[in-house]
């Protein structure tokens, strides 16, 4: 607009002055017409620098009034002796009527219409005081409002149509900025919850360690409070058999302090190694331990190849065997089986445990692998003795597969590398 401004204010005046020259060299040529055409064009002049200041001075609305009214004026004076049937090949009418629409809307469009009417009939007026008939004034003054009355319409219903878009963006701008304010504060309460949730997930694996802690203990501490209960029977055996009892309670601790030293390990987050793991002299090496998680009439039936060997962790290797052999010896009864047997098969050994317990049901076979699932008491059990033997034996880069079914025991097959075969 200000550049609009500028181009009202200096082309017009450029352009009379030089009329205006070439006039006053032949004084003759000046008449009311010309000085009327010269008038008006300073009053466009006038008002768009007037609109210009306004404008600069940040009253934009102001200042694009008195442009408006401005040339309206102009109009007023420059139409003194043109004809109606001349007035639609002036460009300014529309141009005043287009952009009073744009600018501000209907009430300064039909204002300005209605402005610009008035001008038409005093175009239409004077035509009649130089003798041009009425009837023909009045036919081109009806041409004139009724094509600016259509053009007005048109313009409003355009501009209407451009404000109700506008209105509509930014009513949905706003709803956006909303939205996206709403979205950082989701987000923000998302991370926090996120925080928290691994705060309590830290929490929750230290739970299970120590859980997991409890129950590797328990077992070792079960094998050596068998012996204790069995002291009696031992010391009626003499020194030997006591002495081979205090070696077996021995193992047992042993085993107690590798868990501990697998707990510091954990802490240091340092992994185990994958190991050589010699299976027939682990299991002679457990197989005292086992007998006391047996009940006492229970068999023990081990079957492996002598040399088999295995590629895990040993000491990871005795709490899979320990924390089967716990569940077997809670699900057997006297004179039931605990039976552990090997084969090997393109460098994959497999070893198969199986009890003749009392097994599982489908619904708890489908969760045994879960920590903390017990379908025992919590007194007889914690739910974590299948879950580590699983973690262990994935960990050396095994399987284990469980089948059971009530009344016919428990088989677990585990398969490992095996690290001797030719």
């Amino acid at each position: 607009m200000q550049v609009l401004y500028v181009l009202f204010a200096v082309l017009p005046v450029a352009n009379k002055a030089i009329s205006l020259w070439v006039s006053l060299a032949d004084p003759g040529r000046i008449d009311s017409v010309e000085l009327a055409d010269i008038f008006s064009d300073f009053i466009v002049s006038g008002a768009s620098i007037w609109a210009l200041a306004y404008t600069r001075a940040e009253r934009f609305g102001i200042g694009a009034k008195v442009f408006l009214f401005g040339i309206i004026a102009s109009l007023a004076v420059g139409y003194w002796s043109v004809e109606p049937g001349n007035l639609t090949r002036d460009p300014l009418p529309l141009f005043v009527v287009l952009l009073a629409g744009l600018l501000f809307g209907r009430r300064m469009l039909w204002t300005c219409y209605g402005l610009l009417s008035l001008v038409f009939l005093e175009v239409a007026w004077l035509a009649t005081l130089r003798g041009q008939p009425l009837s023909i004034m009045a036919v081109y003054l009806a041409q004139l409002c009724i094509t600016y009355a259509l053009i007005g319409l048109l313009v409003d219903h355009t501009t209407n149509a451009l404000r109700s878009s506008y209105n509509t963006a930014r009513i949905k701008a706003k709803e956006l900025e909303d939205a996206l304010t709403e979205l950082g504060r989701v987000m923000s309460a998302r991370e926090s919850a996120e925080a928290a949730l691994t705060r309590m997930q830290k929490f929750d694996t230290a739970s299970q360690l120590a859980v997991g802690v409890i129950h590797d203990v328990a077992n070792n501490l079960s094998v050596i409070s068998a012996f204790a209960a069995d002291a009696e029977r031992l010391a009626d055996g003499g020194v030997d058999a006591l002495i081979c009892a205090m070696e077996e309670i021995s193992k047992s601790c042993e085993m107690g302090f590798d868990v501990i030293d697998r707990i510091l390990d954990f802490a240091k987050r340092e992994k185990s190694e994958i190991m050589v793991t010699p299976l027939s002299e682990t299991l002679e090496h457990l197989a005292p331990l086992i007998r006391k998680l047996l009940p006492r009439r229970a068999s023990l039936d081990i079957d492996v190849p002598d040399d088999l060997e295995l590629a895990i962790d040993p000491a990871h290797f005795q709490h899979v065997i320990m924390n089967l052999s716990t569940n077997a010896g809670q699900a057997i009864s006297e004179g039931g089986t605990f039976s552990i047997s090997a084969s090997s098969e393109e460098c994959v050994a497999t070893i198969t445990i199986r009890d003749t317990g009392s097994g599982m049901d489908a619904s708890t076979l489908r969760r045994a692998f879960e920590p903390l699932f017990s379908a025992r008491s919590s007194s007889e059990g914690v739910g974590l003795g299948l879950a580590i033997v699983k973690e262990l034996v994935e960990h050396a880069g095994g399987q284990v597969e469980l089948a059971s079914s009530p009344g016919t025991g428990t088989t677990v097959t585990v398969r490992l590398s095996a690290a001797n075969l030719n």
